[in-house]
C-alpha cells in the first residue's frame, strides 16, 4: 500500500472522484490472488481444502 500511496489526500480524492483508480486495482488484484490461491489448493487436495473450509465455519459459529 505505501508504493501506491493510497493512503496520500490527492490520491484518495481523485478515487473518489472516478479520476484514478488505484485503490480498486489493488483490491481486486488481492480478490484475483486470492481466488487464484483457493483454485489450486481445491486442484491439488481437496480434502485438505473442504477441511480448512470445516474448520473455518466452525470456528466462526464458536465466536458468535
Amino acid at each position: 500500500m505505501n508504493k501506491a500511496n493510497v493512503y496520500l489526500a490527492p490520491i484518495i480524492r481523485d478515487q473518489m472522484l472516478f479520476k484514478r483508480f488505484t485503490m480498486i486495482k489493488m483490491f481486486l488484484g488481492a480478490v484475483g490472488a486470492s481466488m487464484l490461491s483457493s483454485c489450486i489448493v481445491i486442484l491439488v487436495s481437496e480434502p485438505t481444502y473442504q477441511t480448512t473450509c470445516n474448520a473455518f465455519i466452525h470456528r466462526n459459529n464458536r465466536i458468535h
